[in-house]
């Protein structure tokens, strides 16, 4: 039986889609899938980078360097923030299907793959959804506003713990869980087993998004 990643279905009704998905024996349509989450991905970074959304030292900077290099260095970091979030999707992928390849054997690394798609959307939304707070509240970038980060912001001074705790949203615990019925239901494996992996996942992918905005801010700071 032939059955198409159907990525609404899969993160609204999880446990009836991947039942049904395990039963298939042909899976359909993750390259056109992936192209398109991949470039709307690229766009929305691009649109971050357009409304100055991670451009406010560049901007800053705009009284003391000429017109022409200040437009040239704005469309050099919009191509970057452009192929960063054509990167995203992608590292999502991989780095969550590699993983799990260690403790799902008997999972292949395409079917792995396939499952991986599902929280791309879901990441996405957190994306469109925070742009008018990033907007109006002037919140950090780096900071959800749907996490208590920005709230521990004004208790903590220490960045690596303000951009750890910002990492668990709604969204996060959203993909979470529909990692967790994807891999329970086509694996066979147990729920809590299951569950503990995928926690751990993205307890560790945090723990390097964390240590990484810390870096780049340290950077900032010493130039």
């Amino acid at each position: 039986m032939e059955q198409p990643l159907k990525l609404i279905d899969g993160i609204i009704q999880p446990k009836a889609h991947f039942t049904g998905l395990k039963e298939s024996k042909i899976i359909t349509g993750f390259g056109w899938r992936l192209t398109i989450l991949v470039f709307a991905s690229g766009i929305l970074n691009a649109t971050y980078s357009y409304m100055g959304l991670g451009t406010e030292e560049l901007m800053s900077q705009m009284d003391q360097v000429s017109a022409s290099k200040l437009e040239w260095a704005k469309v050099v970091m919009g191509l970057g923030t452009f192929l960063g979030g054509l990167i995203y999707p992608i590292f999502l992928i991989l780095f969550f299907s590699l993983l799990f390849l260690i403790f799902f054997k008997e999972l292949n690394f395409r079917s792995l793959l396939y499952l991986q798609l599902y929280i791309v959307p879901i990441f996405l939304f957190e994306k469109l959804f925070n742009l008018p707070y990033y907007l109006l509240l002037g919140i950090d970038r780096t900071l959800s506003p749907h996490s208590l980060g920005p709230i521990f912001q004004q208790f903590l001074s220490y960045d690596f713990f303000i951009y750890f705790i910002s990492s668990f949203t709604f969204f996060n615990l959203w993909a979470i869980f529909i990692q967790s019925m994807s891999l329970h239901i086509l694996s066979s494996q147990g729920l809590k087993r299951t569950l503990i992996i995928v926690v751990a996942s993205h307890l560790f992918l945090s723990l390097l998004t964390a240590l990484t905005a810390t870096l780049i801010n340290q950077v900032h700071i010493i130039l």
